[in-house]
């Protein structure tokens, strides 16, 4: 409560808080690591955590204000970062996480009931005048943070010192060259997503060859690309590209030597799906504001001038929240041979042994398949795979997870009832068959459950009105 305290200081008054917390933070955690036995304590001393908690969220203010504290903040990163303490690394991967977010993001500075702010003195100027008034949508003002030069080469240094040498650790590891414990796995996988968290809008899309024949078309299906204000640099490190190749290792990894390490395989399905989708902002987070502002846009309306009187606060929250939604948009995308081996690497997670991580890679999986064109052409076989009662491998829990993947979810694609008539052609048949499989066991009541749901689903969301007109 304190640090967020602190944090809210250092955002409305950022180069005079950044002068006390950040060398006073610095300090203290130096002094008390001077022992290094202190560092590879499995519980921290608490002066030592609440400096390095304070620190990590005084340091959520704009980019540029951080430049000046480059070379203590780095220091204090390459010393916690690999604390044995679980709370401490973490602390430090969440100072990692905005020191990159702050540099790296395009968002608004300011957000004052007035363009100009409050400087001016009190004779020429009373701020309390000002009460209420609504903004001037067409005169916002609007002051933006737009990562400069020195910001995206500190952003980039950052990734270079401390995400680079995690990669090499884990790819030695993938590879059987290099011993690690599963607590080292997961301390590098955390290091890695807190990279990614922080710095994903400097990363460029994931790229490959597009995947041809999946549709035959005499329109031109290229994706539509909304340009969010990033050009990216060509000339360095393509860090999205480096993390999806060594997750792919280690997972094909821990798939065969460790499947049991599920808290890693948890990571791992988490990378991925940034991998995929993250720009910069996650889509739960933007519903989540999107319906804050709403209702504070609600409490907040003048009903005695009507509407669009909203104040400027609010008109630049909703300006934000318009560029995060570009940022969003990701439907349509051209389906690659790199989303199609990930997808495939979703597939095998949700149908593993263990129900939660089906379940985690099954909600990345259908985000996945709404997301990439025509992609769920290419997929059904794979999953059918699964059903088929000539393949006699399959186990009842990989059987469980096909038909939870043609299931779906509320909100997602559901692979049973595709309007596509190619699809249906082989999905519909193939639930039929799966009943005479191996794996199929009618005495369990959750496999009778899914089929049910199937039905009921295919019977009531499946619209008969092209079977009609066929």
């Amino acid at each position: 409560m304190v640090a967020d305290m602190c944090r809210a200081a250092a955002k409305c008054h950022p180069a005079e808080s950044l002068s006390l917390f950040v060398p006073h933070c610095c300090n203290a955690i130096n002094q008390i690591a001077v022992n290094e036995e202190v560092l590879n304590e499995e519980e921290l001393d608490k002066e030592f955590l609440w400096n390095l908690q304070l620190l990590s969220e005084v340091t959520r203010v704009d980019g540029d204000k951080l430049i000046p504290y480059r070379s203590d903040l780095v220091q204090i990163l390459q010393l916690t970062l690999h604390l044995k303490c679980k709370q401490g690394y973490i602390l430090a991967c969440n100072l990692l996480h905005h020191i990159l977010r702050s540099t790296a993001l395009i968002y608004p500075t300011e957000y004052c009931s007035v363009p100009g702010g409050f400087h001016q003195p009190v004779c020429d100027y009373l701020p309390i005048k000002d009460w209420g008034r609504p903004g001037d949508l067409w005169n916002l003002d609007i002051r933006w943070h737009v990562p400069s030069v020195e910001e995206i080469s500190l952003a980039f240094y950052l990734l270079d010192l401390l995400l680079q040498p995690e990669l090499q650790r884990l790819q030695r590891f993938s590879k059987g060259e290099q011993e690690m414990s599963r607590d080292d796995v997961l301390q590098s996988l955390t290091i890695v997503q807190h990279c990614l968290l922080g710095a994903g809008s400097l990363m460029p899309p994931l790229k490959g060859e597009p995947i041809p024949d999946l549709v035959h078309s005499m329109v031109n299906l290229d994706e539509t690309t909304l340009y969010t204000g990033m050009d990216y640099d060509g000339t360095r490190e393509n860090y999205r590209d480096a993390i999806c190749k060594v997750m792919r290792q280690l997972l094909h990894y821990i798939l065969e030597h460790s499947e049991d390490d599920t808290k890693s395989l948890f990571s791992i399905i988490k990378i991925i799906s940034d991998l995929l989708h993250f720009k910069g902002s996650h889509k739960h987070e933007f519903d989540s504001r999107w319906k804050s502002f709403n209702l504070v846009k609600k409490s907040m309306e003048n009903r005695l001038h009507g509407r669009k009187q909203h104040i400027r606060a609010l008109l630049i929250d909703r300006v934000m929240l318009q560029h995060e939604l570009r940022k969003l948009t990701v439907e349509g995308c051209q389906y690659r041979t790199i989303h199609q081996e990930l997808m495939k690497d979703l597939l095998r997670l949700s149908t593993s042994t263990y129900s939660q991580i089906r379940s985690r890679a099954q909600s990345v999986l259908f985000t996945a398949l709404g997301t990439y064109n025509f992609c769920c052409r290419d997929l059904i076989p794979h999953v059918l795979e699964f059903l088929n009662p000539d393949n006699s491998r399959v186990t009842q829990q990989q059987f469980k997870g096909a038909l939870y993947c043609l299931l779906g979810n509320h909100n997602g694609v559901c692979l049973a009832n595709l309007h596509d008539w190619e699809c249906i052609a082989l999905t519909w048949p193939g639930i039929v068959r799966s009943g005479l499989s191996s794996a199929m066991s009618l005495e369990k009541p959750s496999i009778v459950r899914l089929f049910d749901d199937l039905a009921d689903k295919i019977h009531r969301q499946y619209e008969t009105i092209g079977i009609d007109f066929y």
